[in-house]
């Protein structure tokens, strides 16, 4: 549910964010357009084998792997990108998206797959991984397709 007491006051002493709503002709679920929400962290830099991407990492919208051999990044479950959402935003809705830039700098055998966490899945136009072979980037766009079983969809 939106929390419309922590919405931007456009009386012009407004502070510069990280996330914004986007009005779409959109159905009455999300009468407030869609939450983009962009790096409102740190970038994250991992340089070993495996890892979990959570929502505080994926929240910080740039993640760098360097990996020396095949390494697989897990996403977080769908309800902690849920609960980290809302807390730094004003609410989320279905159809609200975190945007997350991950980029392979690793050596010539250190592809990156990427998995869903547990709640997520990838849209059905994709394999159920996502692969980045060295010197490539992708932006995840991990969608809320449910609120109150948490879930989501990667768009990469």
């Amino acid at each position: 549910m939106v929390d419309f007491t922590r919405q931007i006051n456009e009386s012009g002493t407004d502070q510069v964010i990280n996330n914004s709503r986007v009005r779409a002709n959109v159905a009455a679920t999300n009468a407030q357009g869609v939450l983009w929400m962009q790096g409102t962290g740190v970038a994250t830099n991992f340089t070993t084998g495996s890892q979990t991407l959570t929502a505080t990492i994926l929240g910080g919208g740039l993640v760098v792997g360097s990996p020396s051999a095949a390494a697989t990044y897990t996403l977080d479950t769908a309800t902690n990108i849920l609960s980290y959402m809302n807390a730094n935003s004003a609410g989320i809705s279905n159809g609200d998206i975190m945007s997350c830039l991950l980029t392979n700098a690793g050596s010539s055998t250190g592809v990156i797959t990427v998995s869903p966490g547990t709640g997520g899945g990838f849209d059905t136009g994709q394999n159920n991984n996502l692969q980045l072979p060295i010197n490539t980037s992708r932006t995840l766009n991990i969608k809320i397709t449910n609120t109150s079983t948490p879930a989501y969809i990667v768009y990469g």
